[in-house]
């Protein structure tokens, strides 16, 4: 019996034990993961909703979760244009019937298992092949991986294609299997990191990188493509961290600069070449020298730079602490007063301080030792006696000059002047009034009168003897006489009212001056001959010529070779008042003998033009074809600084039979002339050279010892290059322009032609015959001609550049031939220039008369959307520009001071456009709208509110993205206030392509949300900032776009009215998270993997309220997801509390269950509220303390780091501590059904225990 009873017994187990894993495996959870690689087609599974790719995504991924062990229908459909490409389940090809109809997959659970499972099908379309359905022999799927480049693909058979947009998968498909070049080429700024064809990396030679794909039938070949910034060096010199750092191409790098050693002051922080800096020390201050450290701030780096400091010591604090606040503090007075001299000295300013004299204190120099009226040595511990004390820094010549001056004779002493004593040895500023002035104030037998001028601005008060203090080379009087004697400023017609006025305007005009060419006396232009005993030179060698030919066109010689003084060009030159600075009318003249071309009337720039025109051309050479001998016959030489004739395209010698007109109509002839782009009507001489703050100094570049262009002084030049033109670039055309005439002297040498620094500067007189001989002596005349014009590449590049190339060509040649690539082949085979400089001149060559050479097209108005966009230059001035950008040769409209505004006919094909010049404005045209739109180009042209907003635009029949709402709830709105432009490139290309974010805000998925959300200065709303990505359970993340709209939506969320194809209820806050009915709410729309929301499920488990002050966006365990550290009372009450109970129950006040609350799931609570069981006193915080008598710890759920851990009755285990049982075999807890919703569950009764002999009451009722 007994034996029977254990048979049955153990039978009954073993079934018991199968019928379990029979339910366990039935119940137990699996999903099925459809992707759709592409749009086509669609998924659906089972009665599920159809999935599809939603309108502008990539691709789409449902999960779907099953409990049945039931086959399960999966049906792939495709779209009547598209066909079924492949499928793919559970990483195996699906076999396909017919490619146009649907197919159905089954999936079942693998077998009886508790773990769960994931199986997949991938579905990929194709567009069916027009009049065929047969499949595509091959397709080829491209994609850039990030920003940074492009992937052109090209093959015989097809147009080249170019995808410059990054993140989506393009997808081509082939008929043949004909090869398929591509392309890779990085943009600017950007290296190749890896390109890789169907996941193996394919070597990079280069950039651009291109490989050729030779398909073979029915393959799919995949192409990616990465990119990376290019890396740039920082060199950072002493003193500066970090050392020599890298930095990605249009980066920010941060630097600190630190004085070393001894030094405590940053005097100087240089940074080349140059770029946006912005520094600032400890106290605030922007600008050097700065107190250290030194904060340094590079930003848009685009090439490798270079910093440097230079540093200094500014003692003034230790001499405070050890001589003001000691010796000094309680001394006479006179001793008291010393230290305040000596901070306001320049001494102190120069870093001369008490011990640099002193060197202890007192020291050697004291009243004692060194006077203090005449600085003399009178002890022999200050040095030699007799001597001045302040040779010891400064000229021993001062005080040699001082002792013979008349100021030494008789009785002036050092402290006369220098009235602050040793301590503050400046000189004061009326030192000279006492005893030069009369009693009316005035200095008399001066020749003019000296206002406020100081005497020191001329005199040398320590030796008036002799020099006068003017800058070197700059002498009034001059008494030399042998030689080629300097001029002098006074001459026997001029005196000192031709430039004095009693003025500080006058006097800061005369400094500037001084430094101009106009005022050096030794200058060859007028040291070279006694030019006014020279008729035909004196009206530009003297200034009395000047004006004698200005105001009567006298020309002869005016003065005797007797006389030995030489004039310059005087302020009364240009000048007849010199008081109000009014012009000398001149009109303009014909500067060419021989030749009857006349200047043209350039207004005030005539007072330069008839002298900076020269006194011959290329005439004077080719008029002597056929009338003299070129094969004896001395070099015809230009005349010097011909700009003049230069920039109008006149001065050089033109070989015949080439186009050289066209160079007249250089644009830079028109700065200056009717106030053209604001640059005056002075003419361009004046504009040019005298629109700096300096303008008598007429330089419109700076440049260093070497002749380096430094910087750009004149303000005219941004008028029209904006910030295109920097001098950097002036600099490169610069050497280019100085390359190209050494190769050009390099020619003339190799032909016998050799080059001298003298005048006639060619000694040859065989030249060759006839044509032939002019060409070989126009080329040497040309090569002089713009030798002596330094600024020819500026004043007229393209001629500059027009008459080097053909006189090279024509040396080489024998005729132009429009190539000089043998001649430089020549010249560097011989040696006589570098493979380097041949290839610059190639480039200097190359460079053709485009727009953007002169015009910044990137900076005004609408010019960089136009091109970005496809419109080149020719689109709209027509009239004046071929082929995209290049000038028409010989047009003139372009330089008439007009905008010419010419629709071209392939924009104009209605032939009603039309630019509305007053409105600015243009209509009809078929880039805007198809003719229906008219755009202000002064207004910003087309704003993308002229296209998004309202009635959105429509181009070639695409109607524009509507974003009306971005300015109420999109980041637009007041409370964000984003433009547009703050997160799109106004300059890339999207009609039909990318979304024009900034680089910036690319790369990373998300990146263009977590720019300004991670930054809490930016966003300071805690419940914006540092948002995380919403991840899906195997680990992906979702981007942001998917369910919000920065542009704005119904709701200031901006959360879209449709995701994935499910219609979303959403006006805000919590409302429409979670939606009881459709179980369709946000939340729920893409949960199919989830423990609670699963998308069409209904939810019965989980609170629906509330929501997010569990799950915040910024979590951080991540986005919506809860904290990931466990109390017991994240998941449930502690101790949870029966809703329906057998007896009265209350809770959460102090010392009564305080954290207790009703459990979410229906007939829970049990009997925890029960003083026995639970002590009313208990917290969270004691864990499991109080749960130990019921509950044992290893049957709770294992896993406290879940992020959504589950609350399910069918998870409870009622385990009785083994002390409150008789005998462990006891049943001591029945009754209870401990299943999952929606089957009915109840709470059992205890007994069998010490506390519980008869069963319990069922303590919860409401089941």
């Amino acid at each position: 019996m007994g034996a029977s009873m254990l048979r049955k017994g153990l039978a009954t187990l073993v079934c018991l034990a199968i019928m379990s894993a029979l339910w366990s495996w039935a119940a137990s959870l699996y999903y099925i993961k459809t992707k759709l690689n592409n749009a086509g087609g669609s998924i659906r599974v089972r009665e599920y909703s159809v999935q599809t790719v939603q309108t502008g995504s990539i691709g789409s991924i449902r999960y779907t979760n099953f409990t049945t062990s039931a086959p399960v229908a999966v049906v792939v459909t495709p779209d009547p244009t598209h066909q079924i490409l492949s499928l793919t389940k559970n990483d195996s090809p699906v076999s396909i019937p017919d490619p146009r109809s649907p197919v159905t997959v089954l999936f079942q659970k693998n077998g009886p298992t508790t773990t769960r499972e994931t199986q997949s099908l991938l579905a990929t379309f194709v567009i069916r092949s027009a009049g065929s359905v047969a499949l595509k022999t091959w397709q080829l799927q491209t994609q850039n991986v990030n920003a940074g480049g492009t992937i052109t693909t090209s093959r015989a058979t097809d147009p080249i294609k170019i995808l410059s947009n990054y993140g989506q998968l393009v997808f081509k498909n082939y008929p043949d299997t004909t090869p398929v070049v591509v392309t890779v080429a990085a943009d600017a700024g950007y290296q190749i990191k890896s390109i890789l064809k169907n996941g193996v990396p394919q070597p990079i030679s280069g950039n651009p990188a291109t490989f050729t794909i030779d398909p073979s039938v029915g393959n799919v070949v995949n192409v990616q493509a990465a990119y990376r910034k290019v890396s740039l060096a920082v060199t950072t010199g002493v003193g500066i961290t970090p050392l020599n750092p890298i930095v990605a191409h249009g980066g920010t790098v941060r630097l600190t600069v630190i004085p070393p050693g001894t030094s405590n002051v940053v005097s100087a922080i240089n940074v080349t070449p140059g770029t946006t800096v912005a520094m600032v020390d400890n106290f605030g201050k922007t600008s050097a020298p700065f107190s250290g450290p030194v904060k340094v701030t590079l930003t848009n780096v685009t090439a490798p730079v270079s910093v440097a400091a230079s540093f200094a010591t500014d003692t003034t604090l230790a001499m405070e602490r050890n001589c003001t606040s000691t010796c000094h503090l309680n001394a006479s007075a006179a001793v008291r007063a010393v230290p305040g001299k000596w901070l306001a000295s320049r001494h102190k300013a120069s870093g001369i301080d008490c011990v640099v004299c002193h060197v202890t204190m007192p020291g050697p120099v004291v009243k004692a030792s060194v006077n203090a009226a005449t600085f003399k040595v009178t002890a022999a511990e200050a040095g030699t006696v007799g001597g001045y004390y302040c040779a010891k820094c400064h000229s021993l010549e001062i005080g040699q000059g001082f002792d013979a001056s008349l100021h030494g004779s008789r009785g002036v002493t050092c402290s006369s002047c220098h009235s602050g004593g040793s301590h503050n040895p400046a000189p004061s500023a009326t030192a000279c009034n006492g005893c030069h002035l009369d009693g009316n104030g005035e200095m008399p037998r001066h020749p003019f009168a000296i206002g406020a001028t100081l005497c020191v601005t001329c005199h040398n008060p320590h030796s008036t003897a002799g020099a006068l203090q003017v800058q070197p080379g700059g002498m009034h009087f001059n008494n030399i006489t042998s030689g080629s004697y300097p001029a002098s400023y006074v001459t026997s017609r001029a005196d000192c009212s031709d430039c004095h006025q009693n003025s500080a305007v006058n006097l800061t005009i005369r400094q500037q001056w001084d430094d101009t060419g106009h005022a050096r006396i030794d200058a060859a232009a007028w040291s070279k001959n006694d030019f006014k005993t020279r008729s035909g030179c004196v009206q530009c060698h003297t200034t009395t010529g000047f004006i004698a030919y200005s105001t009567g066109r006298v020309s002869a010689a005016w003065g005797s070779a007797s006389d030995k003084s030489k004039e310059i060009l005087t302020c009364a030159g240009c000048h007849s008042d010199i008081a109000t600075g009014a012009l000398r009318s001149v009109a303009p003249l014909r500067p060419f003998a021989g030749d009857d071309y006349r200047n043209r009337d350039v207004a005030s720039s005539n007072l330069c033009m008839n002298c900076h025109s020269g006194r011959n051309n290329g005439t004077s050479i080719q008029s002597k074809v056929g009338s003299a001998d070129f094969g004896n016959l001395p070099f015809v030489a230009p005349h010097y600084l011909a700009a003049g004739a230069n920039l109008h395209g006149q001065g050089g010698y033109h070989i015949p039979g080439q186009a050289y007109s066209f160079y007249s109509s250089n644009s830079h002839r028109g700065i200056g002339m009717g106030n053209r782009a604001n640059t005056g009507s002075a003419g361009p001489c004046v504009a040019c050279h005298m629109s700096s703050a300096e303008k008598h100094r007429l330089s419109p570049v700076s440049t260093d010892l070497n002749g380096a262009i430094t910087g750009i002084s004149t303000g005219v030049c941004v008028n029209c290059h904006a910030s295109s033109l920097d001098a950097t670039r002036l600099g490169a055309d610069q050497a280019a322009f100085k390359n190209a005439l050494e190769i050009l002297k390099a020619m003339l040498a190799r032909k016998g032609f050799v080059a001298s620094g003298e005048y006639p500067y060619f000694n040859n007189s065989d030249w060759g015959s006839d044509q032939a001989g002019a060409n070989a002596m126009g080329a040497a005349y040309n090569y002089v001609l713009l030798l002596k014009d330094p600024g020819a590449y500026v004043h007229n590049a393209t001629y500059a550049r027009k008459l080097i190339v053909d006189s090279i060509d024509s040396l080489h040649n024998g005729s132009v031939t429009g190539s000089i690539d043998s001649a430089l082949a020549t010249l560097v085979g011989s040696g006589a220039i570098s493979q380097q400089a041949a290839d610059q001149l190639s480039q200097y060559k190359a460079v053709t008369t485009s727009c953007n050479r002169c015009h910044d097209t990137a900076a005004t108005g609408s010019h960089a959307r136009h091109r970005t966009d496809g419109i080149n230059c020719a689109g709209c001035h027509n009239a004046t520009v071929h082929s995209g950008s290049t000038l028409i040769t010989g047009g003139t409209a372009h330089l008439n001071g007009q905008l010419e505004v010419e629709i071209a006919p392939a924009n104009n094909q209605s032939g009603t456009g039309n630019y509305n010049r007053t409105a600015a404005s243009c209509s009809g045209v078929s880039c805007h709208g198809n003719g229906t739109l008219t755009v202000r180009w002064g207004s910003g042209a087309v704003s993308c509110e002229s296209c998004h907003t309202g009635t959105v635009a429509v181009i070639d029949g695409v109607s524009a993205p509507n974003r009306s709402l971005s300015g109420s709830s999109g980041h637009g709105r007041p409370e964000v206030g984003l433009q547009c432009q703050e997160c799109h490139d106004r300059n890339k290309q999207h009609l039909g392509g990318s979304g024009m974010l900034k680089d910036d805000l690319g790369g990373a998925l998300n990146n263009e949300c977590n720019y300004c959300h991670d930054d809490t200065d930016l966003v300071q709303d805690d419940n914006r900032s540092r948002m995380r990505s919403h991840r899906s359970k195997s680990g992906g993340v979702s981007a942001c776009l998917e369910c919000h709209d920065p542009h704005g939506t119904g709701n200031t969320s901006m959360i879209r009215s449709t995701i994935l194809g499910q219609p979303i209820s959403y006006s805000g806050g919590e409302i429409g998270l979670v939606n009881t009915v459709t179980n369709q709410g946000l939340c729920q729309v893409c949960h199919t993997g989830t423990k609670y929301y699963r998308a069409g499920v209904p939810e019965t488990e989980h609170d629906s309220s509330g929501c997010l002050a569990c799950h915040q966006h910024n979590g951080p365990a991540g986005a919506f997801l809860i904290q990931v550290t466990k109390q017991c009372d994240s998941c449930h009450g502690y101790p949870p509390a029966a809703r329906e109970a057998a007896f009265p129950i209350g809770f959460g006040t102090m010392a009564n269950w305080s954290s207790a609350s009703f459990e979410r799931y229906s007939g829970g609570g049990g009997a925890h509220l029960v003083p026995a069981h639970v002590a009313k006193s208990v917290r969270p915080s004691d864990g499991w303390s109080s749960c130990t008598m019921c509950h044992d710890p290893g049957n709770h759920l294992k896993d406290l780091t879940q992020d959504n851990p589950p609350v399910f009755i069918s998870h409870i285990r009622i385990s009785v501590d083994a002390r409150y049982r008789f005998d462990d075999a006891f049943t001591v807890y029945t009754g209870a059904k401990l299943v999952d919703p929606p089957a009915r569950n109840a709470t059992g009764s205890c007994f069998n225990l010490s506390c519980h002999m008869s069963p319990s009451p069922r303590w919860s009722t409401e089941r």
